[in-house]
């Protein structure tokens, strides 16, 4: 059946452990706390667990976007923005950010494709259970 089908199994999982690391990730990231106070919540969630998730989709886009808003902000403010080589870094950093949407809409795309494929084949299943419910048994037919 589609979800257990052996080339469906493996995107599940996928999903099902990127998606525990996304909402692990974005618990501690978006944790309410002053700003000076962020890294050491981060520090305590690391003693008492042991990691943090930093490989996810939307860590990885978080990253991204950080060192292009980084890289774009020097530019900006000590760079040559007119220049050859400003222009080009400029480019890497906007191009760096576009990628990290990218990436978020391509994994949102997998996921919805997987999720509606699971239901799908839930309610296949359950017309198909339905069904042979509701057929007489071979004990119950007069002979």
């Amino acid at each position: 059946m589609g979800l257990l089908a052996e080339e469906d199994i493996g995107r599940w999982l996928a999903v099902l452990h990127e998606e525990f690391c996304r909402v692990y990730w974005e618990i501690v990231q978006r944790a309410p706390s002053p700003p000076d106070f962020a890294s050491e919540v981060r520090q305590c969630v690391l003693d008492l667990v042991g990691w943090i998730p930093r490989h996810t989709v939307a860590a990885r886009a978080q990253q991204l976007r950080e060192k292009a808003d980084f890289a774009m902000g020097l530019l900006a403010n000590n760079g040559d923005t007119e220049g050859e080589a400003g222009l080009q870094l400029f480019e890497l950093a906007r191009q760096a950010a576009d990628d990290a949407a990218q990436a978020e809409l391509h994994y949102q795309r997998l996921k919805r494709e997987v999720i509606d494929r699971a239901l799908a084949d839930r309610a296949h299943i359950g017309r198909t259970e339905q069904r042979s419910s509701e057929e007489p048994s071979a004990k119950s037919k007069p002979q």
